[in-house]
């Protein structure tokens, strides 16, 4: 199975990804690796985070109870792509590529994006969940900053929605994740290691679509155009 991406492949194993091509489910799912200066993009998400954690969280001593991380809970308080700092143009460029590339159709639609940061602890995880209704046909994904030596992203896409059906994406350092918000609940495995677990996620949606949330005035100036 080929698409149009270059760089990895990947096949289903027992419902694990083995990383061979880039359509994890067709017409869905898809992975690519995006070649981009993964020291650098770590050393600016740890800035990140500290800047996030002195300028948006509002209680220092919040307890996400494992079920989330504190950069992932605040990502409505900033867009991590409207920092000048190194590595993030170069991150917006991939993600923008791979986007086109995945959905040739995309150019005859304006796109907005959103982006944040996941930044796990020992013992921290994202469980279940879904993005967006179906109706807004939003694409969501992440990059993998620092996700060795072993962590992975499980997903349940209709209509095979059974935990026999779970299909495990396996995390690699410059691995971009990008598919449809189409129905789908994904979750991340939980982070044993006493370093942090860093990814960073998008939510690309058409403007049209943005204004029908009722919400989207409580995030003035946090969406920018994927252009």
């Amino acid at each position: 199975m080929i698409d149009t991406l270059s760089g990895v492949s990947t096949v289903i194993k027992n419902n694990e990804v083995i990383i061979k091509n880039n359509v994890i489910v067709e017409n869905y799912l898809y992975t690519k690796l995006l070649g981009l200066d993964v020291l650098q993009q770590k050393s600016t998400a740890y800035f990140m985070y500290d800047y996030i954690k002195e300028n948006f969280q509002p209680d220092p001593d919040a307890d996400y109870s494992g079920q989330s991380t504190m950069t992932t809970k605040l990502y409505a308080q900033y867009n991590y792509l409207l920092y000048p700092y190194p590595g993030i143009v170069s991150l917006y460029k991939g993600i923008r590529q791979a986007f086109y590339e995945v959905n040739p159709e995309a150019n005859k639609n304006d796109w907005m994006i959103q982006c944040w940061l996941n930044f796990y602890k020992a013992g921290e995880f994202i469980d279940w969940h879904r993005h967006w209704p179906e109706e807004f046909e939003v694409w969501h994904g992440f990059y993998c900053v620092d996700v060795e030596p072993n962590s992975a992203t499980l997903y349940k896409i209709p209509p095979n929605m059974e935990d026999k059906d779970i299909i495990t994406v396996p995390s690699q350092n410059d691995l971009l994740v990008l598919g449809k918000s189409d129905g789908d609940f994904h979750r991340s495995t939980e982070w044993p290691y006493n370093f942090p677990r860093i990814t960073i996620a998008f939510d690309i949606i058409k403007p049209e679509k943005l204004i029908e949330d009722p919400n989207v005035l409580l995030a003035k100036n946090h969406w920018v155009p994927l252009v």
